[in-house]
């Protein structure tokens, strides 16, 4: 199958994958293809099931996954695929092997995710990373034996979501440059401004900008919209205000908590004047 062209935009859940996947297919000759590796919106794709979410392409059946589950996909020579999943991160490195995919990887900052899992109580199973020898061997070793004690003792949401960031993006960190060569994208430069942010990522995935597109990013993300939603699906917002959600929603003990149980991963994407707003 022809992925040859085709992005992968990816990164953490809650990091802002939609609204940027949604803004580069604004491009002519792009289709949005809506997180193909999430196994509990598409549980079952021409006969397969992936096994874990956040699953490691290597600790699935590979041959399997490469005929069938990918199949649906069914590129046109003439279109570019976007593929928007966060939930397909540990799969990147294979789906860029596999099929020269570019990946875009967003990263927000880690009081900004948390923030995001607390308020819609959204937990994590570390099951899910523990039955992925493959995966499990990736991390670092202090992370594995985290992840080991978490997947068998509940913790406090807030510390799970703390864990689940540091995972995600030392594991990111760690990709050797050399294989990687990917796109990497804070939320936040994003947030701060859409346009220019926006023009950039175009130019490096040769995607055309015109006016319309540029019209449709200011209608997704403009100032007279509402910073947040009742729906934690996506929807328009006020890109800018979203920046400072967390500052506001978390208590200062809380922000301490987040900052010292994700450090020292947080030190690699942000700085201290990050955990300040300015």
């Amino acid at each position: 199958m022809e992925l040859r062209h085709s992005i992968l935009v990816t990164g953490s859940h809650r990091s802002g994958t939609t609204w940027a996947g949604r803004a580069l297919a604004l491009a002519d000759g792009v289709r949005y293809v809506q997180e193909p590796f999430n196994r509990e919106t598409n549980p079952e794709i021409s006969g397969y099931r992936l096994r874990n979410m956040y699953a490691h392409a290597r600790d699935e059946d590979a041959e399997t996954l490469r005929q069938r589950y990918l199949k649906f996909l069914n590129p046109n020579p003439n279109e570019r695929l976007l593929l928007k999943d966060p939930i397909a991160l540990f799969s990147a490195p294979w789906i860029q092997d596999e099929y020269g995919a570019q990946v875009v990887c967003l990263v927000r900052h880690p009081a900004g995710f948390v923030s995001s899992l607390i308020k819609w109580q959204w937990e994590f199973h570390f099951g899910y990373f523990t039955s992925q020898p493959v995966l499990m061997e990736s991390f670092d070793p202090d992370i594995r034996t985290e992840i080991e004690r978490y997947a068998i003792e509940r913790q406090e949401p807030i510390l799970q979501a703390c864990l689940l960031w540091k995972v995600i993006y030392s594991w990111v960190h760690n990709l050797e440059p050399k294989k990687r060569k990917w796109i990497m994208v804070r939320y936040e430069d994003l947030a701060k401004q859409p346009i220019p942010q926006f023009k950039r990522l175009y130019r490096k995935l040769r995607l055309s900008w015109n006016r319309e597109v540029e019209a449709e990013i200011l209608k997704m993300s403009g100032e007279d919209k509402p910073a947040e939603s009742d729906d934690p699906g996506f929807k328009a917002r006020n890109a800018k205000a979203m920046r400072e959600v967390w500052m506001n929603r978390l208590s200062a003990e809380q922000i301490e908590t987040i900052k010292d149980e994700t450090d020292p991963i947080w030190q690699k994407y942000y700085s201290n004047r990050d955990w300040k707003l300015s």
